[in-house]
């Protein structure tokens, strides 16, 4: 079967076809009647196809997703436990003095670091400060001006169709 971009310019050529045969009174030729009836139920059913496709496609993605939320709380939980046992290994051995451990199937030891702590933002200089601006268009507050009749430049309604597949 072709696809419905296909049929979709089927049936729009021949129901344009319909309307060229038409009088001066407007009376249009039914011969061509079942023809585009034909081409309009095509166009139907293969929507209807689309939409079975959709939706099963639509379900996979839901258990998709909630897979992958499954998987990231099995993350989350298991980083939870290595922060939890890093921390916990770290302060005992930190508290023992002790600086490195040789095991069978891990080394633990600590190296020195350096860390910049910021203990008030409020009294740093500015030459050590760096300033972030976004600008984000409120839509919400766009859509009410026009449709309370106020002009927006830059900004427009545009009604839309959109499509539900249930």
């Amino acid at each position: 079967m072709p696809n419905i971009y296909k049929l979709g310019d089927d049936y729009l050529m021949l129901a344009n076809r319909l309307a060229d045969t038409a009088d001066e009174d407007g009376v249009i030729d039914t011969t061509l009647l079942p023809v585009v009836s034909e081409a309009k139920e095509l166009v139907e059913s293969k929507a209807a196809s689309i939409g079975c496709v959709v939706k099963e496609i639509s379900a996979y993605k839901a258990q998709i997703d909630d897979e992958i939320k499954r998987l990231t709380a099995m993350s989350k939980t298991l980083g939870n436990r290595i922060d939890y046992l890093t921390g916990a290994t770290s302060a005992v051995l930190q508290a023992c003095g002790i600086e490195r451990v040789n095991g069978v199937h891990a080394v633990i030891l600590f190296r020195r670091s350096e860390q910049t702590v910021i203990d008030d933002e409020s009294e740093l200089p500015d030459e050590y400060t760096t300033t972030k601006i976004t600008v984000t268009p409120d839509k919400t507050k766009i859509k009410n001006a026009i449709k309370a009749g106020q002009a927006v430049p830059g900004a427009r309604l545009v009604e839309k169709l959109n499509i539900q597949i249930k």
